[in-house]
């Protein structure tokens, strides 16, 4: 993990993410994950992604991959092992945000 990114969702509650190499191993620990860019002074967010942290979930990969598209350089994630918490967390962010790709929440634990 690398730098620490406050991102506050639409309740106002602060998450607390960290920017990862998109190669790194954060598809192994479970939580939420953001695809962003760069944009003016903040972040574009283009996706929001649930890591349930096993192997044969390719989900937040195809996610990364699909949001790279859309510009996406950075991966920000947020450890979280419940599954309830994730899709909360997930809910309030992108209500708070409205990223480039919407529809998102997925409801695999």
């Amino acid at each position: 993990m690398q730098r620490p990114f406050a991102i506050r969702g639409a309740s106002g509650k602060l998450y607390g993410f960290s920017a990862v190499h998109g190669e790194s191993d954060w598809l192994e620990t479970p939580g939420v994950a953001l695809f962003a860019a760069p944009e003016g002074y903040g972040w574009r967010i283009i996706r929001v992604a649930q890591v349930t942290g096993r192997e044969d979930d390719i989900q937040p990969l195809w996610a990364h991959r699909d949001a790279e598209r859309y510009g996406a350089d950075t991966v920000m994630v947020l450890p979280e092992s419940d599954p309830a918490d994730r899709l909360a967390i997930m809910a309030d962010l992108e209500t708070g945000m409205r990223p480039v790709l919407s529809g998102t929440l997925s409801k695999a634990a």
